[in-house]
């Protein structure tokens, strides 16, 4: 029984002030004057009691020692992040210049107004993503994407460049109708065999048509 630092409340219930010195699976050791008392957590003590904070301890059975830890009343090191277990395996944690929201199965943000997100740097880490939006829109200055595999599926897609360069090892493209190029100029370079056939080929030239090489085959 706890004699001093102690108010009794109703009867057989007292409050004191404690300490706490260990944090084990079944509560805590919490140190109140000459006593060490095992506390279970109340159901209303959101903030996670860390070693050497003080704590309100709620005595509601003097006889079995049943006790619990009611609130936390001062931390032992300004910079111990604090820690507020929501539910099981959901945590959410404050710290110096941080938070953090920890949910074992899931974490949801929902409105049906706007999510905005600023930061200097934006890491993101899955092992599955799925994107769903009815419009996107990405602006910056510059883009970087490695894929070991990618598949893109549209029905009608436009880029507009300055300059795109692309290098491959092996091309294949697949155009069932038309496919049609405007350019001013058009260059086609192979270090090997440039080789070309259909049902019809037709060159047209409003000037000059010029075959060079050391041996041409017609027909």
């Amino acid at each position: 029984m706890i004699e001093t630092n102690c108010e009794e409340i109703e009867a057989g219930v007292l409050l004191a002030q404690g300490t706490v010195l260990e944090i084990r699976d079944d509560g805590y050791a919490v140190a109140c004057r000459e006593d060490i008392l095992l506390c279970m957590r109340s159901a209303g003590c959101l903030i996670d009691p860390a070693i050497e904070d003080k704590v309100l301890v709620s005595l509601e059975n003097i006889e079995n020692g049943s006790s619990y830890v009611l609130t936390v009343l001062e931390r032992a090191r300004k910079e111990t992040p604090v820690s507020l277990t929501l539910h099981e395996n959901a945590v959410l944690i404050a710290g110096p210049d941080m938070i953090a929201i920890n949910g074992r199965r899931s974490i949801v943000l929902q409105t049906k107004g706007n999510v905005t997100t600023t930061a200097d740097r934006i890491d993101m880490h899955a092992r599955e993503g799925r994107w769903m939006v009815r419009s996107l829109s990405m602006m910056g200055l510059r883009m970087e994407s490695f894929w070991t595999e990618c598949q893109n599926t549209a029905s009608h897609v436009k880029n507009i460049f300055i300059t795109q360069i692309q290098h491959l090892v092996n091309s294949h493209r697949h155009v069932e109708g038309l496919d049609e190029t405007h350019a001013s100029n058009i260059r086609l370079i192979a270090s090997e065999t440039l080789s070309g056939s259909g049902r019809s080929i037709n060159h047209t030239a409003s000037d000059i048509v010029k075959i060079d090489g050391r041996k041409i085959h017609l027909g």
